[in-house]
């Protein structure tokens, strides 16, 4: 099981690159409120963020307590990424994007996904422009897949 932290983390992360919006936080932290009888005061805090900039409502989120077991936080925003393409929460390009910035970062492991992390934006960008092999849909199902590859390798006990 995942702690609070971690999944608040996870959070924080997707709203700093894309992958959720403010409303995504706040629903999210309205969950943890129903679940628990004493919330922590972060929580409360990033529920009521709806008119604050995802920086901000970031930084809420990264006030809650505990651990935070960051290679399980990260592929948590795998999985939030992999949702948002297969169910067309969010344009490819802000997927790619928010790889990018994971790769970037360093959060990304190295193997094939930290790899193919960085090409992924620009190979959309040429696509949409004419200049690519590829079409935006062949990189984006590519994208899709090598983020599914990389959570079907991982223990899944990381996400519930």
């Amino acid at each position: 099981m995942l702690s609070l932290r971690t999944e608040a983390e996870s959070v924080a992360t997707a709203l700093e690159t894309g992958l959720f919006d403010v409303t995504d936080a706040v629903r999210w932290a309205d969950r943890q409120i129903e679940r628990s009888d004493v919330p922590d005061t972060a929580i409360c805090d990033a529920a009521m963020a709806g008119s604050k900039y995802p920086q901000d409502v970031a930084f809420i989120l990264r006030q809650v307590p505990g651990e935070c077991d960051q290679a399980q936080a990260v592929r948590l925003v795998l999985r939030y990424a992999l949702d948002a393409l297969e169910q067309g929460r969010r344009d490819p390009r802000q997927v790619a994007r928010a790889l990018f910035d994971l790769a970037y970062a360093g959060d990304l492991p190295k193997g094939k996904l930290r790899g193919q992390a960085w090409g992924y934006w620009d190979a959309i960008d040429l696509a949409r422009h004419g200049c690519a092999r590829q079409t935006e849909k062949q990189i984006t199902a590519d994208m899709a897949s090598a983020i599914g590859g990389f959570l079907a390798s991982q223990p899944e006990d990381a996400h519930r």
